[in-house]
């Protein structure tokens, strides 16, 4: 018995379906910090919004990936970006992040780092101001 063009075509665009809707790729994840009062903002990191293995990452000038950390009250989620605040921060956008080094000698235990952030040295924290 011969299956029809028509339930042939069907078949085949039903497995493509399903299988894009199986590769599409996660939201990207970003580290943040809870904040009750605003954190240091006398340095600014300039650089391009960059995503990296599904990490939110900032490319400097000077080509260094950074790890911007976040104030959580003010990241409300990723739509076609990073909402922080009122500013939409875009993959491939410059930005211009009032805040402050992480040294390598502080902890990162005060911070929440998705694992797909985990292995960046870079560590900026972004003060509550920063957008």
């Amino acid at each position: 018995m011969k299956a029809s063009p028509l339930l042939t075509i069907s078949a085949v665009l039903a497995a493509a379906a399903t299988l894009a809707a199986c590769s599409a790729s996660a939201d990207p994840e970003w580290a943040t910090y809870d904040s009750t009062s605003p954190a240091g903002d006398t340095a600014q990191l300039l650089g391009e919004l960059q995503v990296r293995d599904g990490c939110v990452v900032v490319t400097s000038e000077t080509g260094e990936d950074w790890l911007p950390i976040f104030p959580a009250r003010l990241v409300s989620g990723w739509r076609d970006g990073l909402m922080f605040g009122d500013a939409l921060l875009a993959e491939g956008e410059s930005v211009d992040l009032a805040g402050g080094e992480l040294g390598a000698a502080a902890s990162r235990s005060d911070f929440t780092i998705p694992a797909a952030c985990d292995g960046l040295e870079n560590a900026w924290v972004v003060s509550d101001g920063g957008a």
